[in-house]
């Protein structure tokens, strides 16, 4: 084979251009595609529904008891029952005594999504998760404490809607202490004073 025929087979191999002759060297677009982005959202969308749905959401009540709760009738700090509701109507909770949930709560509200009760200790923190029925939209507490005349017995929350067939679950800070009930950075603010107030009791007995 003479030089002539060795470069014509070889072709005129220059870098960048493909062993093919006629075509054209490979680029890659410094456009980013914008088609396969509403594809990406979508398909996460997808996913993320799909994973919501074998997973009930739920609500976090984090609650925590101060040094004087519910005194007795010597001032002595007594446990306290709870009652947490879930409910599709506030109305009926709003407009009810204490008396009336206490002989008959169902007839007071008119039944109920879910229905918890709980008992706290004077210093007790306690954190219970309970599964947000689906159909209702508000959470509701009630304390029972020893003193009729206390005026913050209550508590009523709403919870979240559905979006795109996914709702997310809620948390819910609580205190209480003598015949008061506290939510949100109220009650997290006593929270912390009633630490600080141990830490120095602590401190102060040598411990």
């Amino acid at each position: 084979m003479d030089v002539d025929r060795r470069k014509a087979v070889r072709g005129d191999r220059r870098p960048g251009r493909s062993p093919c002759a006629g075509s054209a060297p490979a680029r890659r677009s410094l456009i980013p595609s914008v088609t396969a982005r509403p594809l990406g959202w979508g398909v996460a969308l997808l996913l993320c529904a799909w994973a919501a749905a074998g997973c009930t959401p739920r609500v976090e009540l984090d609650m925590t008891a101060g040094p004087q709760l519910n005194p007795g009738p010597q001032g002595e700090p007594l446990s306290v029952l709870l009652r947490v509701y879930q409910l599709d109507d506030r109305t009926p909770f709003e407009d009810a005594d204490r008396a009336a949930l206490t002989r008959d709560d169902r007839a007071a509200l008119g039944g109920w999504e879910q229905r918890r009760e709980l008992v706290l200790q004077p210093g007790e923190r306690k954190e219970v998760e309970l599964e947000m029925a689906d159909p209702a939209g508000y959470l509701a507490v009630a304390v029972f404490y020893l003193d009729e005349q206390a005026e913050r017995w209550r508590l009523l929350e709403p919870l979240p809607e559905s979006f795109l067939g996914m709702r997310p679950g809620q948390r819910i800070t609580l205190a209480l202490d003598g015949g008061a009930l506290w939510a949100g950075s109220e009650a997290e603010r006593r929270r912390a004073a009633w630490q600080r107030e141990d830490v120095a009791g602590q401190r102060s007995a040598g411990l």
